[in-house]
């Protein structure tokens, strides 16, 4: 049997779909890769992302919090797979979390599929440099996992890689969220 961080870093085909009737990491991998696929090819716009994310079958929870402070919260059918979409200031975010993989597993299979919906240069670290962060490195537990970076056509993108929850860490706890900025 395949372990997961190597059958992660495979790479799944594109999906226009939720998945659904399949074993657990097998939808929590294909609904990662597309939950990133809407958020990279909208560029953190909800106004664009929402109706993407419902037409692909996950459904919608809205928190508003006044002042024009709402996420969106998509899930898709089997729920392996949630996504916290915000409107920014100056930058859009975009978050894909699941709690049956990890943040070791999902550091390749996060460049796998950035290389399968992306096909300029991708940077290993943030926009603005800086030491990489992986489990087990000492800045691991105070900060996200040092992910990716590009620039898109329209502009910058940095996705970074923490546990799931309110304050991502470089820590594997067995969940992860790709944390998206544009």
């Amino acid at each position: 049997m395949i372990g997961r961080a190597a059958y992660l870093a495979l790479g799944f085909g594109l999906v226009g779909q939720a998945a659904g009737a399949q074993a657990p990491l097998d939808m929590a991998a294909a609904n990662m890769q597309l939950a990133m696929q809407i958020c990279l090819q909208n560029y953190g716009t909800p106004d664009q992302m929402v109706p993407s994310f419902k037409q692909a079958g996950f459904t919608e929870r809205v928190e508003d919090f006044g002042g024009g402070n709402i996420i969106h919260w998509m899930s898709d059918p089997a729920q392996t797979t949630l996504v916290n979409v915000q409107p920014g200031t100056e930058r859009s975010f975009c978050a894909v979390s699941t709690e049956l993989f990890g943040v070791t597993a999902a550091i390749p299979y996060t460049k796998q599929v950035l290389g399968n919906i992306y096909q300029g240069e991708v940077f290993e670290g943030g926009l603005e440099g800086g030491a990489i962060v992986r489990p087990g490195t000492p800045a691991a537990n105070n900060q996200p996992c040092s992910g990716y970076s590009f620039i898109a056509p329209r502009r910058p993108v940095q996705i970074d890689i923490g546990n799931a929850g309110q304050d991502p860490l470089c820590i594997e706890d067995g969940t992860v969220q790709i944390m998206m900025r544009m």
